[in-house]
């Protein structure tokens, strides 16, 4: 139940605390029990610090406010409080947000994110002072909701802390309190100064629902199993119901004067809540019949809010005693179903998120189950745990480490001391994992020269996959050339044709894995040159005519004038072949010498269609030899006409370039 901001809060402490100094003013009918249920209480180690809001958290703990103590509270099913401090405000009310953290209300004007570690993520202030804020629902959008009591509005809070006002409500002074996530996608609110139900689209469209009786104060509103809305009115005396169309019932509460507050949705299928002035816990059915009254063990405790928890029972919390109580039917003989609701197949090696709705199938509609601890386990080999949120749902990733082919996955709950264990199981099917072929190899071939091939086996086109065996190819058809080589620990196959033996020109080099159990077949293939050195030496090119696409003349009597050199003209005696390179065949960063003139013996016609040319930026003249560096090597593409006499000039265009220095 909701004390307001500087309105309904102050209101009801003055309410209890008369009660608490004239009991005798206070009505309680103590009508027949019809179930039997055990009610216990913890003291919160903080004195005087009037616990407020509760919740049942994402770890399946209760988490709830400390209103004076300015703290927040957690307690494990098994009564064991701790409590978080540090805290700007005084936190009211508390819910678990889509983001695995808890949210909670302040009375500083301000929103305040906590893990469930007890680490203050961060307060987060509204735009508008006063707003007088009460409290917070997570949304269907995946946002928080709030309630403006002073301001008469409803805020939102987005999960990155962005606060914002959506909306005002049309009738003034509406006094909105409790909210919740309605079973419609809409967010259900109370209006307590105006005793009608608002609700409110997750786009800011607001309807306010009459048909309640005067005066009613509606306070607490909650979901109930039957999928519609269950509210409480503080000074009616009734919970109320509404269908998501508005169509409203009411519901007397036998005791007088009880002040319903806050309620919630029980494990049994029955809508349970506080008592304020009647000092009890209150259970009624969907239709509407008062089933139990149980009376809490210490006098004029205050009960507000109260909670489903992970274990069969409620808990609440007690404001005036400073304590927290739990209540659970002492009937309750809970049956637990387990659903497999994840995908059913994966591929070998890839992340799959597997996941399994636990709930309470001894009640009809059944109950979700939260806070309860699921295991999965692929072929028992590949597991992985998770816990239920506050829909029962529980999801964990594994990664399958079989080979494709069909399994069985098994969800398993172990059970507690108050829930039967339950499993699932499924086929499940491991498919081969995608891989990808990649290229490492330059793609230019020297025939007659060894040929080494690099090839890379990926998965997922990002991890390397060891220890496959890779095919690789030069040339296409009859005449291909082809070696193979088992992948390292970096994917990388690498073998080599020796010697090349294949058509000069364009042509193409290939590389494939024929797949297996855990990959999938991958190739790929690329466009290859294959050429050729000249024998007895190298013909030459000055760096300035050597550029990809351009015609070079690197045989003629006019070399000298044909040949742009950056390091100055070449010697007009040089005719363009050089017939004692550094090594064999020329490498670049190398250097060659050559007779002058056509005494250096050039190769006979015709000349390799696709042929190395080395490229000089220097070539200079000492007494009767000449000489050069080797800058770079290019493929030219030959022309016809070339013979020894230089005359004869040979001629091509700039192909490639196979290295430079």
């Amino acid at each position: 139940m909701s004390n307001s901001v500087a309105g309904r809060f102050p209101r009801w402490i003055a309410i209890l605390a008369a009660a608490a100094l004239a009991a005798s003013a206070v009505v309680i009918n103590h009508a027949p029990a019809r179930a039997a249920a055990t009610l216990t209480e913890v003291a919160v180690p903080t004195s005087n610090s009037v616990p407020e809001g509760i919740t049942l958290g994402p770890d399946g703990n209760l988490w709830f406010t400390e209103f004076q103590g300015g703290k927040i509270g957690r307690i494990t099913p098994s009564g064991t409080i701790t409590e978080f401090s540090g805290l700007g405000g005084a936190p009211f009310w508390i819910t678990a947000g889509p983001n695995g953290n808890l949210w909670f209300t302040e009375m500083t004007n301000a929103v305040g994110e906590m893990t469930t570690a007890g680490k203050l993520v961060g307060e987060f202030a509204l735009p508008l002072d006063g707003s007088g804020l009460d409290q917070i629902a997570p949304g269907s959008d995946g946002n928080l909701w709030i309630t403006e009591f002073k301001g008469n509005r409803i805020g939102m809070v987005t999960p990155v802390g962005v606060v914002m006002d959506v909306a005002t409500l049309p009738t003034a002074g509406a006094g909105p309190t409790a909210i919740v996530g309605g079973p419609d996608g809409n967010l259900w609110f109370t209006e307590q100064s105006i005793s009608k139900i608002g609700r409110i689209t997750t786009v800011g469209v607001v309807t306010e629902f009459g048909g309640l009786s005067a005066n009613s104060t509606p306070a607490g509103i909650a979901v109930g199993p039957d999928g519609n809305v269950w509210f409480t009115e503080f000074d009616g005396n009734r919970i109320g119901r509404i269908t998501t169309d508005g169509t409203v019932s009411e519901f007397t509460v036998p005791t007088v004067n009880s002040a319903p507050g806050s309620l919630a949705a029980g494990p049994d299928g029955n809508i349970w809540f506080t008592e304020e002035n009647g000092n009890k816990i209150g259970r009624m059915s969907l239709a509407g019949t008062m089933l139990d009254e149980f009376v809490i063990p210490t006098a004029f405790s205050g009960p507000g809010a109260i909670a489903a928890g992970p274990d069969q029972a409620l808990w609440f919390t007690e404001r005036q005693t400073d304590q927290i109580g739990r209540v659970a039917l002492s009937t309750v003989s809970a049956s637990t179903t387990l659903t497999y609701t994840g995908p059913t197949s994966a591929d070998f090696n890839d992340e799959v998120t597997v996941s399994a709705t636990l709930v309470d199938s001894s009640v009809t509609p059944a109950v979700p189950l939260a806070g309860q601890s699921v295991s999965f386990a692929l072929n028992a080999t590949d597991t992985c745990t998770g816990a239920t949120d506050v829909a029962g749902l529980a999801s964990c990733t594994l990664t399958p480490s079989e080979q494709s082919g069909s399994y069985t996955l098994v969800a398993t709950f172990a059970g507690t001391s108050a829930l039967p264990g339950s499993s699932a199981s499924i086929s499940f099917v491991v498919n081969p994992e995608e891989s990808a072929m990649v290229f490492a190899s330059s793609g230019l071939f020297a025939n007659g020269l060894p040929a080494p091939l690099a090839a890379a086996l990926m998965e997922d086109g990002k991890k390397p996959i060891p220890g496959r065996m890779v095919a690789l190819s030069l040339g296409s058809g009859a005449s291909a050339q082809t070696c193979s080589a088992s992948t390292a620990a970096d994917g990388s196959a690498r073998c080599s044709i020796d010697p090349v033996n294949q058509a000069l020109g364009p042509g193409q080099a290939s590389a494939s894995f024929g797949g297996d159990g855990f990959y999938m077949p991958a190739s790929t293939s690329m466009s290859a040159l294959v050429f050729a050195y000249a024998t007895g030496g190298t013909f030459v090119v000055g760096d300035g005519v050597a550029a990809v696409g351009a015609s070079s003349t690197f045989w003629a009597d006019t070399w000298s004038t044909q040949n742009t050199i950056s390091g100055g003209e070449g010697p007009s005696s040089f005719k363009g072949f050089a017939n004692t390179p550094s090594s064999t065949p020329p490498v670049c960063g190398g250097t060659w010498i050559s007779d002058p003139g056509n005494s250096s013996g050039p190769p006979p016609s015709p000349l390799p269609g696709y042929m190395a040319v080395v490229v000089s930026s220097s070539v200079t003249k000492s007494s009767s030899a000449e000489s050069g560096n080797i800058t770079r090597i290019v493929i030219v593409k030959t022309d016809a006409g070339y013979a020894p006499d230089p005359q004869f000039h040979g001629t091509g265009t700039v192909v490639a370039v196979l290295c430079s220095a």
